[in-house]
């Protein structure tokens, strides 16, 4: 978790109360094949930009996980929106009328039909990139998840472009936290910043990034900001492609215990109501046969 999704929650109506802004150092890369980052090299820039230009232009395969799910899938989409607003250059916090800017959207619509890749989770992504290595020139992870796919064979030779916020794991309360649950969060943040678990940490590959300077770093955004990028992701995640989504349900005797058939047929009912227009989707259920 990140400040961000404390915003998020926060905007939704679910205050918190830190009880310590960070346990560990963290941050968002971009990890890219060394040919792939030599080439930027000789373009001219190893940055953000650069990487977001080759993609809208077709020359990178970047993969990048659904910012609803993932914090580092979120600062990526709020970087590159705040990137397309103008912000690099002036360093201001993306505005929400910005977002609804025909300039901004196309730019966001195109650069979702060049992504190659999507996935709730970049461990998902990590996973397909480890199985099939050609498969992308670049994806986006947290640098602790950088530094220890380097490590894997075939990947040695990775590179990280930095941008974003940094990914600060804050320890926070909710207005439901009892006090001995507050009180064992307090005495688990003393644990965690302890100078033997710290140490572990920074041996595990957590770092705060060491290159911030150069890298594209947006200011902190409000949660009505975060949402409303969001809500821009779902309506264009799919670049204007047709999605074709079939499900297979088991409607066998189990499924009648613990209502899980009627809680099935809800949450079916819930999922059907995200899909955008345009999009196919098909139903196939099951008990002793299909």
């Amino acid at each position: 978790m990140l400040f961000r999704s404390l915003d998020l929650l926060a905007h939704q109506g679910l205050p918190s109360t830190l009880i310590s802004p960070e346990l560990v150092a963290n941050s968002s890369v971009i990890a890219v094949r060394q040919p792939v980052y030599q080439r930027l090299r000789q373009l001219g820039a190893t940055d953000f930009g650069a990487v977001v230009n080759q993609t809208l232009a077709g020359q990178l395969r970047l993969g990048y996980a659904n910012p609803y799910i993932s914090s580092v899938g979120l600062d990526f989409l709020h970087t590159l929106l705040w990137s397309s607003a103008g912000h690099q250059r002036d360093g201001r916090p993306l505005m929400e009328d910005e977002l609804a800017r025909p300039q901004v959207k196309a730019s966001f619509e195109l650069f979702q039909q060049r992504m190659a890749a999507s996935s709730p989770s970049y461990l998902e992504l990590i996973d397909v990139w480890k199985q099939r290595p050609d498969s992308l020139d670049a994806l986006i992870m947290d640098r602790r998840s950088y530094w220890s796919l380097r490590r894997e064979p075939g990947f040695a030779d990775l590179m990280a472009i930095p941008f974003g916020s940094q990914l600060n794991s804050p320890l926070a309360a909710f207005a439901w936290t009892t006090p001995a649950e507050r009180e064992a969060l307090q005495r688990f943040a003393a644990f965690a910043q302890s100078a033997p678990l710290q140490d572990l940490a920074r041996r595990s590959g957590f770092a705060a990034d060491p290159s911030s300077a150069t890298a594209a770093r947006p200011p902190r955004a409000s949660g009505s900001v975060l949402a409303m990028a969001q809500r821009l992701w779902k309506q264009r995640k799919d670049g204007g492609r047709t999605v074709y989504l079939e499900l297979v349900i088991d409607t066998s005797g189990s499924m009648a215990k613990q209502e899980r058939l009627n809680q099935l047929k809800r949450a079916v009912i819930g999922a059907s109501q995200t899909i955008n227009p345009g999009n196919q989707v098909g139903l196939v259920t099951f008990n002793d046969s299909v």
